[in-house]
């Protein structure tokens, strides 16, 4: 498979979708780290949420970027608009820059 070229990929939007974080979701996160445990989801999520919401799993989200996981891609979070809280539904927009 041939990757297409990076300014080939720019303004790709994603399907994007929802992710709830549960508040046992985010205590089990925060036990996992061997992080304090706090009213805040662990910074963790702010990189997991995005992933969860997209609206496709990695595997498919690498594969349309022409880099299949065996090929070791990596990604980034980006900046979030609002804190993530507990419970509660965000909503997830997701582009190539």
């Amino acid at each position: 498979m041939t990757a297409p070229a990076p300014e080939a990929l720019a303004g790709l939007r994603l399907p994007g979708g929802t992710c709830r974080v549960e508040g046992y979701e985010s205590l089990l996160m925060h036990d996992a780290v061997r992080a304090s445990r706090s009213s805040q989801p662990h910074p963790i999520w702010a990189f997991l949420a995005p992933q969860r919401g997209m609206g496709l799993t990695l595997a498919a989200l690498f594969e349309t970027l022409g880099c299949p996981l065996d090929t070791g891609p990596c990604s980034a979070p980006s900046p979030r608009a609002s804190p993530l809280r507990w419970s509660s539904t965000s909503t997830t927009r997701c582009a190539v820059a």
